[in-house]
């Protein structure tokens, strides 16, 4: 016991005396330390814009069931049903850098790597409806919004970045795979407010 404490004791005057002789080199590494880790702390806390997204399914096959995709088997109800139109309204972030070109997307509904986003809109089992014969999701192109779009819905108030794809495939069933924008792609419009018929 007494040997232990004595050990301890010459180590911490050692790493004193060390310290003192080398005040020099424990301020570079405290400096290097603050070089490294300070970019990593303002990437954390970069500013985030909040962005609403507004999708609207157009043509939907009758009786089939729609939702989008957050994580990696969550869903979202649409916002609003009808026989011509289903509509979802999200919510997504953007890393406020004007280094990151393409946009920064994030947040649940947001898949794919950083520079090609998409959105997956489910269908048929997918979309929850378990007893559909349909099972796919289609994959709406996100890395297309532009920093213009952006930085202009932020300045409209009550307005949203929209867009519309094709609900229904060639065979009938609902649309998968990438589909096309239709249109302008995403552009800014008013909010509406709707709710599920």
């Amino acid at each position: 016991m007494l040997v232990g404490s004595l050990r301890r004791l010459r180590n911490d005057y050692v790493e004193q005396d060390f310290l003192r002789e080398n005040t020099h080199a424990t301020h570079t590494v405290l400096s290097q330390l603050v070089v490294v880790v300070y970019p990593l702390f303002s990437m954390q806390t970069a500013p985030r814009l909040t962005v609403p997204l507004r999708i609207t399914v157009v043509h939907p096959p009758p009786g089939v069931r729609f939702a989008i995709q957050h994580g990696k088997s969550e869903i979202t109800e649409p916002s609003a049903v009808s026989p011509e139109t289903i509509v979802f309204n999200v919510m997504i972030t953007v890393d406020d850098t004007a280094m990151h070109q393409p946009p920064r997307l994030l947040g649940a509904v947001v898949q794919g790597p950083r520079t090609a986003r998409f959105m997956y809109v489910n269908s048929g089992t997918r979309a929850g409806q378990f007893d559909s014969r349909w099972d796919r999701r289609a994959k709406v192109p996100l890395s297309v919004i532009s920093w213009e779009v952006i930085r202009q819905q932020q300045a409209t108030p009550n307005s949203c970045v929209a867009v519309s794809i094709e609900g229904r495939s060639r065979d009938g069933g609902p649309n998968c795979a990438t589909v096309q924008l239709i249109g302008t792609g995403w552009h800014v419009a008013p909010q509406e407010n709707k709710n599920v018929d």
